[in-house]
């Protein structure tokens, strides 16, 4: 169980660390991104000519390192929900109170869903 937890520890750290990587060095220059958001079309407003001018030549990371991200950050928290429930089958208390603290532990995925959807 502790092997566990360090790897699920260790892989959130790198994971972050990945996402700020990855958010920091999203577009290249950084005006660029206001036409990567809206997939190549820069929107009219006051500031579409100064992005235009600035953002005539750039480039972005691919938009799947995004969606790898998202998908990883989804699946560590899965992970971070699931990891206490074996350790709680394993508390010296009646079955129904194991139950009761597994579903309050359970109810952690409520976090989690939003997320995927």
């Amino acid at each position: 169980m502790r092997y566990a937890i360090y790897g699920s520890l260790f892989i959130t750290m790198v994971l972050s660390v990945f996402a700020i990587v990855s958010s920091v060095f999203l577009c290249s220059p950084f005006s660029f991104m206001e036409s990567f958001r809206t997939g190549g079309k820069i929107p009219h407003s006051f500031w579409s000519s100064v992005l235009t001018f600035y953002a005539a030549e750039g480039k972005c990371i691919p938009r799947v390192t995004i969606e790898v991200n998202a998908a990883l950050n989804v699946a560590t928290d899965i992970l971070i929900v699931v990891l206490p429930l074996p350790g709680i089958s394993n508390l010296n208390l009646p079955k129904t109170q194991k139950l009761a603290v597994m579903c309050i532990f359970g109810l952690a995925g409520l976090y989690v869903y939003p997320r995927v959807y």
